[in-house]
């Protein structure tokens, strides 16, 4: 299944996560405007993000509706990292986040 790592930057936290392009494909079609996919965070709990594709020459798509009410909620900050992955079902998408500590001296990830 397709997937794709992120660590946030102060744009994802504070505005927007812009979703890597390769990764558009995996998403719903749409034509610039807005469309809605059904997340499912690591609690179990619906999320629902809006998301479009920057007109013009940048056509990253980005998620923002919906977004930050999720960083908000997990407490996310900049250099923590999600997790998106296409699951089969419905809904189609799952979300996790994580955050680098150290454990006996060494740095790992950790769902939070």
């Amino acid at each position: 299944m397709a997937s794709f790592e992120k660590e946030l930057t102060e744009t994802d936290i504070n505005e927007m996560l812009v979703i890597p392009t390769h990764f558009m494909n995996n998403l719903p079609a749409n034509d610039g405007g807005r469309s809605v996919s059904v997340i499912v965070d690591a609690s179990g709990t619906q999320r629902t993000f809006g998301y479009y594709t920057r007109s013009g020459g940048n056509r990253r798509p980005v998620f923002r509706a919906g977004w930050r009410n999720y960083v908000h909620d997990r407490g996310l900050r900049a250099g923590d990292k999600i997790i998106f992955e296409c699951v089969e079902g419905f809904p189609s998408y799952r979300i996790r986040a994580q955050r680098q500590m150290t454990l006996l001296g060494k740095k790992v990830w950790a769902d939070i």
